[in-house]
């Protein structure tokens, strides 16, 4: 579990806190020919191998940063396909995510996978789903009586306060 931990700490360095807007800006523009492109690969085997400590783990920094390469340049081809900018983006992390599950238990990946599976806490999922849509459209419908009372003299973003709900629940 700590080089799973380790491998997605590295991940969120690199994608999130090192990776500055204008390289994501360059990235889209100027494709595989950006430089930022080969320098936040970069930025991600260093960073693996630096969280781990340990150089023996370069063949798994360096499966985890092909895999970003191909996984980024992919993302970069194929967002303007999407009308929703945010599915490719959702699709990117998940595979990201999925790599480094991967690397950190490819030794015994079935026999954990399974393990996890079976550990997962189903009144809890079930909570988690429930607070999400449900509650959103049980909210709707409580207060539609007084959705009629109220005065819209400005411009809001459609479902704003349902998804504002969901992320607060």
């Amino acid at each position: 579990m700590i080089l799973f931990t380790k491998l997605f700490l590295a991940h969120i360095i690199g994608d999130f806190l090192l990776q500055p807007k204008r390289w994501v800006i360059q990235k889209e523009s100027k494709k595989a020919a950006s430089g930022f492109l080969y320098l936040h690969i970069l930025i991600h085997f260093l960073l693996v191998i630096l969280l781990l400590w340990n150089i023996e783990y370069w063949k798994t920094a360096l499966v985890i940063a092909i895999s970003h390469y191909v996984i980024d340049l992919l993302k970069i081809y194929v967002t303007p396909l999407f009308k929703n900018k945010s599915i490719p983006f959702f699709i990117d992390q998940f595979l990201h995510i999925v790599i480094l599950y991967i690397c950190a238990y490819y030794s015994n990946l079935l026999e954990h996978t399974i393990a996890l599976i079976q550990q997962i806490d189903w009144p809890l999922l079930t909570a988690i789903v429930f607070v999400t849509y449900p509650a959103a459209i049980i909210m709707r419908i409580l207060l539609e009586g007084m959705s009629n009372q109220i005065n819209l003299d400005h411009k809001s973003l459609p479902n704003a306060g349902k998804y504002i709900g969901i992320i607060e629940r």
